[in-house]
């Protein structure tokens, strides 16, 4: 059999660059990064390493470097739901058509239950190796990149405080814990929403405008979004009586809340919010504050790795 000649064989070695968050899950993602590498050591495929810091363009930089030295195929991001925010918002641009795997190894990986399920490290292996890209939404609120949801009110409540006050807990405890701490005592303010060519002011719980069905590692607010159909999930809950704020935390954990004439669920493709005051919201978990948020598609698409069907 005749040799292949070294440079079509360059071009035809699989080269896996891994984003590594190596702080995720509280430091514990180090041992996923050993998985990682194991197997794509018992697999031949060439592999290197970025670990990531929290500075979007010194990862920015790294990335660049990265692409332009080692020339990878695809990318592996390792950590939860904020690495990959972290990941989206540091991309070059000229990297956005390679294929990306996401591996579950932080504290919230709720991206990934659109498309696998419950998030089993040694599952979302084997989608990183075998599956097949498909373009997912990626959209922008503020100048800054998402491709989960973006949530304000109780929800940016919710966030803010596990930011300040960090429990024991992790997960889906440890937003469970800090719902409980303030869902009785969260006031409603008046909010102004514009979608659809539609505007309304109304006093509001929380407001999640999602690309995906699940946040908190399991509450299901928006549970008829899809990832890849061009739309945004709006849930805008009005205000809520105290006492029937327990059942409706049942209710919402569920996805059984759609039904409810306490909230407005409807889909769009831009949302504009408008507060009477700069107050706490979160985008893919990340804390961030604004009086005014304005949320739109974003040119490009993420090609996340996904059973092969």
């Amino acid at each position: 059999m005749p040799k292949i000649p070294v440079f079509f064989r360059k071009v035809l070695e699989r080269r896996t660059l891994i984003f590594h968050n190596a702080f995720a899950a509280k430091g514990k993602n180090r041992f996923a990064l050993a998985k990682i590498t194991t197997l794509l050591q018992q697999e031949g495929i060439t592999h290197r390493v970025v670990e990531t810091i929290a500075d979007v363009e010194a990862n920015r930089y790294k990335l660049t470097k990265a692409y332009e030295e080692f020339n990878p195929t695809e990318i592996w991001v390792s950590g939860g739901d904020g690495t990959l925010h972290l990941f989206i918002n540091s991309l070059p641009e000229n990297m956005w058509h390679l294929p990306v795997a996401v591996i579950p190894s932080g504290t919230g990986n709720d991206l990934i239950k659109n498309y696998t399920g419950k998030p089993a490290f040694e599952n979302c292996l084997a989608i990183a190796l075998n599956g097949s890209p498909q373009p997912v939404d990626v959209w922008q609120c503020n100048n800054r990149l998402f491709i989960h949801g973006f949530g304000v009110g109780f929800d940016g409540r919710i966030v803010e405080s596990m930011m300040h006050s960090p429990s024991w807990f992790s997960g889906f405890l440890a937003y469970y814990y800090h719902v409980i701490r303030h869902l009785f005592t969260y006031r409603e303010q008046v909010f102004t929403l514009t979608a659809n060519g539609n505007t309304v002011s109304f006093p509001c719980f929380m407001v999640t405008v999602a690309n995906s069905t699940t946040f908190g590692g399991g509450f299901k607010i928006t549970p008829k979004a899809i990832i890849t159909d061009n739309l945004l999930d709006v849930c805008a809950i009005h205000k809520v009586s105290i006492i029937k704020r327990g059942r409706c935390l049942k209710m919402v954990e569920k996805g059984k809340h759609l039904h409810l004439p306490i909230l407005n669920y409807f889909t769009a493709d831009k949302v504009v919010l408008k507060l009477p005051q700069t107050m706490p919201a979160h985008i893919d978990g990340e804390l961030f504050y604004d009086d005014n948020f304005e949320i739109a598609p974003f040119a490009k698409k993420l090609h996340i790795k996904m059973p092969t069907p």
